[in-house]
């Protein structure tokens, strides 16, 4: 897992020598390429070319995606959909109806979850709704959870073959924010993370 450590205009480091202060004068986005160097720029190019994006509504417990500070620019200049908070609407309908609106557009989906992984695995709230909302959307589109460092195991999490993986993790650390690559569906013949 690579971790990209970033800090806000505004926001006094803890730690000088680890953090990345951004430049007031240019935008977020921009100073967030600025930012991640050579490898570590990935995220930061992914998340221009993204023409659409997907966001949860988040529950009490869940941050809200729209707070992410880095990515709030980028949602102003971007189609931006939102996922229902309504636990009972179809996850496969909600998928197929967001899949004929953006189209071909390349697309990043924001998700929240209970637990991730290194390897990417993420755990929801046991009902399958994300799953099931992941499993129908175009392969192409990147998934991204989003949560607070408490949530990330140490540990591998079993995948259960229902599960489906996250690409990169936003991971918040207090008034920091992290982004780790998981490469879960990046590997080669059709692997898994498990094999």
């Amino acid at each position: 897992m690579r971790l990209v450590k970033h800090s806000f205009p505004g926001k006094e480091p803890e730690d000088k020598e680890r953090l990345v202060c951004c430049d007031v004068s240019i935008s977020i986005t921009e100073s967030l390429k600025q930012a991640m160097q050579t490898r570590e720029n990935i995220f930061g190019k992914i998340a221009d070319t993204l023409q659409s994006w997907i966001l949860y509504q988040p529950l009490k417990d869940e941050i809200d995606p729209k707070k992410i500070p880095f990515l709030t620019n980028v949602f102003d200049q971007r189609r931006v959909y939102k996922i229902s908070k309504n636990k009972h609407e179809d996850p496969f309908s909600c998928a197929d109806s967001i899949a004929r609106e953006v189209a071909s557009s390349s697309c990043g989906i924001l998700v929240p979850g209970s637990k991730f992984d290194a390897h990417g695995t993420r755990y929801g709230r046991g009902r399958g709704w994300f799953d099931r909302f992941l499993s129908a959307v175009p392969l192409s589109w990147t998934r991204i959870g989003v949560a607070d460092n408490t949530r990330i195991s140490k540990n591998i999490l079993t995948r259960k073959p229902w599960d489906e993986p996250v690409d990169w993790i936003i991971i918040r650390v207090g008034s920091t924010w992290k982004v780790a690559q998981t490469r879960a569906r990046s590997l080669t013949d059709g692997q898994t993370s498990d094999e």
